[in-house]
């Protein structure tokens, strides 16, 4: 039987930039954490987040949409393409991103 003690915590972190996720997967090569989510909490605004697996050091951030929410999300078997499905009251969209490398942290 699992209990508590078989799990080993390798990670964590907090964001100041989402504030509801709704997606999250570990990348291909087993080195990042990808977070997709909503910015605001009563925004249609969406963001993607990477961080680092080794240390949960946040490494990029990039809004995805301003006027839509972040329903889905996929990352390719390869780990080159993230796809994210979007929608509002008025539009649905699919975005594709080359993710691989990982892209550099944006400076505010």
């Amino acid at each position: 039987m699992l209990s508590a003690k078989t799990y080993q915590l390798i990670a964590k972190g907090s964001s100041t930039t989402i504030g509801f996720y709704r997606w999250m997967a570990i990348s291909p090569d087993q080195q990042h954490l990808i977070s997709v989510g909503d910015v605001g909490i009563s925004s249609y605004s969406s963001a993607v987040e990477f961080r680092s697996l080794t240390d949960g050091k946040l490494l990029a951030t990039i809004p995805i949409s301003s006027d839509q929410i972040a329903r889905s999300a996929a990352i390719s078997p390869d780990g080159q393409y993230l796809a994210v499905g979007m929608s509002s009251d008025k539009k649905r969209d699919v975005k594709v991103w080359r993710i691989k490398p990982v892209p550099p942290v944006e400076k505010k």
